[in-house]
């Protein structure tokens, strides 16, 4: 290792570092380029509270006012915590720079550190609602809702296509049991008589005495027209390989930008056995 011992400064200044000015350091944030003893520049600005990386302008840290730090022409890769309080942060990579909403999402950048994007409608995603299975007993001369399920504003929407599922065991019955799965805008609640304060839409159903197994099964689609079903007084849709002649499918205005309640009720006539639900499903496949 080289020393200055016993070197006049005459001979040795070559290697001796210096400021390029041949001045005191800066203060204030300033820098001032270091350089050998013949004024060769190296990559080190110094002042006295601050070090630079690169003359031609790269990282800068000041590390006595600790005013943030930026890059030009080299990577920053830094470590540990970084406090950037009451800090402006430009042009720095993070990953995201930005998310913009579109059609039937939103975005919430209340923390935009953290942005909560919402979608509903239109493709993406497969929202699924589905009500409890039950068992109805005993003559009932009114219209009970027995499960109901809240679908929140803007679930669904244009381009939409839904689904709904359901198997049920009819036994023992001597009456006339009328069933109907509905959307409405009001809230309902299981076990009790319907309320028919809002606007509801019938979407399948059934009227008859018969005893047996009984399924149901519709598609709905969402366009412009409204929210389309076909045969929403049956249980399903009938397919034998051909066009079925009957009701045509009609267009509902499902307002889905408000909450609806998809709920199951029945009117029962019949004083002996019982419908058994065993569970309803509605949702999105599209």
């Amino acid at each position: 290792m080289a020393t200055l011992t016993g070197n006049p400064i005459n001979t040795s200044y070559p290697g001796l570092l210096k400021t390029l000015d041949n001045a005191v350091l800066p203060v204030g944030g300033g820098t001032v380029s270091i350089t050998d003893g013949e004024g060769n520049q190296s990559g080190l600005n110094l002042g006295q509270n601050t070090i630079g990386i690169a003359p031609d302008g790269g990282y800068i840290y000041d590390v006595g006012a600790e005013n943030g730090f930026y890059y030009d022409n080299i990577s920053v890769k830094p470590s540990g915590t970084w406090d950037f309080t009451s800090a402006t942060v430009n042009n720095l990579n993070i990953g995201v720079e930005s998310v913009v909403a579109g059609t039937n999402v939103t975005i919430d950048n209340t923390d935009p550190a953290n942005p909560i994007v919402s979608a509903a409608g239109g493709g993406g995603g497969s929202p699924t609602f589905t009500l409890p299975a039950f068992v109805q007993a005993g003559e009932d001369q009114q219209d009970v809702c027995y499960a109901v399920a809240l679908i929140p504003a803007n679930t669904f929407g244009l381009g939409d296509v839904l689904e709904l599922r359901s198997l049920e065991q009819r036994t023992g019955l001597t009456g006339t049991a009328y069933e109907s799965y509905w959307f409405s805008t009001q809230a309902q609640t299981a076990g009790q008589p319907v309320n028919y304060a809002g606007t509801g839409w019938q979407q399948a159903g059934i009227q008859s005495s018969n005893n047996g197994s009984l399924y149901y099964q519709k598609t709905m689609y969402i366009n412009a027209s409204g929210t389309g079903v076909w045969n929403y007084g049956g249980a399903n849709e009938t397919y034998d390989g051909a066009p079925v002649n009957g009701d045509p499918a009609i267009y509902q205005a499902v307002d889905w930008t408000v909450n609806q309640y998809f709920y199951y009720q029945i009117w029962q006539e019949s004083t002996t056995g019982s419908v058994t639900n065993f569970g309803t499903v509605l949702r999105k496949i599209n």
